[in-house]
């Protein structure tokens, strides 16, 4: 049997991204039919890369977890897997790629697909099926999905999140080197006292984003008709209306970019119609 050389696409972004790289990691450190790897993280804006250029640069395995590209590359992926010319994996939970995959015909890529959770815990599915998902990587998938009923968000989920980002960042190599030891099988201890550490945390952001709403933020109206709120900001996520969010049906975060570049993201609390 080929040994098998594999690059690992990640979203490099947030912890969905990261987390599920280093399971892929942890995965092909443990397992034998793989001589090296190589990381490539990515996030939508960037150059995407050439399918054809994984196979020049030697590896003959593609693994690509929390992210996809547009249909024509995907293609190239599928056309690269039926050939025989790399193993290709793809773990995401997106649902606009997915559908994209049952319109465009790469819904048979071997990995996981699904809308329940995130990538990190489809990747971990998908790689130790026999072994209990980790509570860290429970707890993260529950965050990315925004699935406020699972555990206690405001009590674990989102100071789980604060912690990490204070120590780590979203440093790859940092959370590899830390994945097996002290994050991956954490003890209760350890769990405890990151939960604790990121309350404080949150405590602190909350009354900055208080006070940035009520400086800063602007009344919308979206598809005219919805109640929305907006604000300018370096965060990607609605938790700068915390302390509005129940008196508005849509939350809109603009991000700069660049040069007349700028990102818009519409936020929808559960439940909302």
């Amino acid at each position: 049997m080929q040994q098998k050389n594999s690059i690992v696409i990640y979203h490099r972004v947030d912890f969905d991204g990261l987390f599920s790289s280093a399971i892929v990691e942890k995965f092909i450190n443990e397992c034998s039919d793989y001589v090296g790897y190589d990381l490539f993280g990515y996030t939508y804006g960037d150059e995407i890369p050439d399918p054809l250029m994984w196979l020049e640069r030697g590896y003959n395995s593609i693994i690509m977890v929390d992210i996809s590209f547009p249909t024509e590359v995907m293609l190239k992926y599928r056309d690269l897997c039926l050939s025989d010319q790399a193993e290709v994996i793809w773990i995401d939970h997106h649902v606009t790629a997915i559908d994209d995959s049952f319109k465009n015909g790469y819904s048979d890529l071997p990995g996981l697909r699904g809308l329940d959770v995130a990538a990190c815990e489809y990747s971990w599915m998908f790689f130790y099926p026999k072994t209990q998902i980790p509570s860290i990587i429970q707890y993260l998938s529950a965050y990315d999905t925004w699935n406020k009923m699972r555990f206690d968000w405001s009590g674990a989920v989102f100071p789980i999140q604060l912690a990490l980002k204070a120590k780590y960042g979203l440093n790859q190599e940092s959370i590899s080197k830390d994945f097996s030891n002290n994050l991956v099988y954490m003890n209760s201890d350890q769990f405890y006292n990151i939960v604790e550490s990121g309350k404080l945390i949150c405590k602190y952001l909350e009354r900055t984003w208080k006070a940035a709403v009520k400086t800063y933020s602007f009344e919308i109206q979206v598809a005219g008709k919805f109640r929305g709120i907006a604000i300018m900001s370096t965060e990607f996520s609605s938790n700068t209306f915390n302390s509005v969010i129940e008196d508005y049906d849509v939350c809109c975060v603009v991000n700069r970019r660049g040069p007349n570049q700028y990102s818009c993201s519409l936020y929808v609390e559960p439940g909302k119609d």
